[in-house]
């Protein structure tokens, strides 16, 4: 069978012989549907002189090869039917004991052409509560004609999507993060719909972000040190969903919000993500490091994924903002103390992990933490690359202001595979994006930065020459120097 035969409909109008201008509107319904390839069987082309009305009303509310019975119903025709009188009546006989039989059917549907002096609609009794189309005026016609047509056809305008999976926090055993991604949802409706203070819902966000951490607070068995390294790598695995409604977050912000309550909310909620990572070296108090490496690395990863989210926005001033801004962070060694620092606080490495890992698979990666990172880059808002350039941004601008940002991730970065906004520098011969993160307004003082004495071991030795920055590639080095 054809594409076009599977295609063909054909339904039988039911209706009342009311007045001259019901019927023209009638027989203008069918035209329209014949126009758009469904076969109309109506009184009024199909019964010939001599025939009998009521056998053939009869034969096509039963025929097997209509598709739907279409019962324009006005108060005529819904006083007839029921009354069971005429033609209309004889046929309503017919579909009430059909509609009886099969209640979930969609062979029958009643288009409405008249309301009673209440505003109720003109239907059958024994329609009851099914759904109509409203036909009444010109207007509802315009609005509800496709949806008769799409009902004969099959082919509803809203189609239910397909079943996804199950979520993450659900499938994953033990801890949920089930409180951030529902505020995280709720603070993506304010956005949408407009309805709310996106600043209080953003906050209640980062409040319970807090409460989903705190659940993944580890204590680890002192008996057990074979099995630290995975234990971690478990709670890693299971904020995850937290991860991920926090990049939901700020994608949704990146792209729509651009009051000042902005700004200071996110380093708020990355305070929060730092502070956690912060362990307390009292006398006995039992906490290894090991012990806080699941939120050592969930705050760099997180800082990372707000700055490659943002880049991928183009909020760039909102990146150079957070690369300045002062962090206010608990002492490590005096929870009544509060220290101010820079964004370099978030790259706190998760050391006793990496020896353990690398030990225990027997692995050579130059940091561990910049793998995993790499590995996890599974959001669709934010792929690896991103996440590559904004470790690499990261970098030099720690390298103007003498901070401290190794590079993890950017060192999964491929030879010769350029970085967007390092791309862009080159094919523009401007700065772009990249200047106003770094605070460089010219080609010249990016390339300074780039070949600084600072950059320089990167490139030549140490323990990154056999990655991407050996070369300089990465930030396409060789052809900016065609600049000078």
């Amino acid at each position: 069978m054809s594409e076009n035969q599977s295609l063909i409909r054909k339904v039988f109008v039911s209706y009342a012989h009311t007045n001259e201008d019901h019927v023209e509107w009638v027989i203008d319904l069918a035209t329209s549907l014949q126009a758009d390839g469904i076969e109309v069987v109506l009184d009024q082309w199909d019964l010939r002189e001599g025939q009998d009305a009521n056998v053939f009303m009869e034969q096509m509310v039963t025929d097997e090869s209509i598709d739907r019975i279409l019962m324009v119903s006005d108060a005529n025709y819904a006083a007839k039917a029921d009354k069971r009188e005429g033609g209309v009546g004889t046929e309503s006989q017919i579909i009430s004991a059909e509609l009886y039989k099969q209640v979930g059917q969609t062979k029958f549907v009643a288009i409405l052409r008249e309301r009673d002096k209440d505003d109720q609609a003109c239907l059958p009794v024994f329609y009851g509560s099914r759904i109509y189309i409203d036909m009444c005026d010109e207007e509802s016609f315009s609005r509800n004609y496709e949806r008769l047509v799409r009902h004969i056809f099959d082919k509803p305008l809203n189609v239910k999507p397909p079943l996804g999976k199950a979520p993450a926090f659900i499938i994953s055993n033990g801890l949920s993060s089930v409180i951030c991604i529902r505020s995280s949802r709720r603070f993506c409706d304010v956005l949408i719909t407009g309805r709310g203070n996106p600043a209080a819902a953003f906050d209640q966000f980062a409040k319970d972000l807090v409460v989903d951490l705190e659940a993944h607070r580890m204590s680890l068995d002192r008996d057990a040190e074979e099995s630290w390294p995975d234990d971690v790598l478990d709670s890693i695995e299971k904020m995850r969903p937290i991860r991920d409604a926090l990049i939901d977050v700020v994608a949704i912000t990146g792209s729509s919000v651009y009051e000042s309550w902005l700004l200071p909310a996110i380093v708020a909620l990355l305070e929060k993500t730092a502070n956690f990572a912060k362990i307390l070296t009292k006398p006995n108090a039992g906490i290894r490091a090991i012990s806080q490496d699941n939120f050592r690395f969930f705050a760099q990863e997180a800082f990372l994924s707000v700055i490659g989210i943002l880049i991928c926005k183009r909020r760039y001033d909102l990146v150079n903002r957070l690369f300045c801004a002062d962090y206010f962070i608990r002492d490590r060694h005096d929870e009544e103390s509060i220290n101010t620092e820079r964004y370099d606080v978030f790259h706190d490495p998760a050391i006793t992990l990496e020896e353990m890992c690398n030990q225990k698979l027997e692995s050579k990666w130059i940091s561990f933490t910049g793998n995993l990172i790499f590995k996890r880059a599974t959001h669709p808002e934010l792929p690896a690359l991103q996440l590559i350039q904004a470790d690499a941004i990261s970098l030099l601008h720690g390298m103007q202001h003498h901070g401290q940002w190794p590079p993890t991730v950017s060192i999964h970065g491929r030879y010769h595979q350029r970085l967007p906004l390092f791309d862009s520098v080159v094919t523009t011969g401007n700065v772009g994006g990249l200047g106003e993160i770094l605070g460089i307004d010219s080609v010249r003082g990016i390339l300074d930065l780039l070949e600084s004495d600072e950059m320089r071991h990167f490139y030549s030795g140490g323990r990154y020459w056999r990655t991407c920055y050996s070369d300089g590639s990465i930030f396409a080095l060789e052809d900016l120097r065609s600049y000078r």
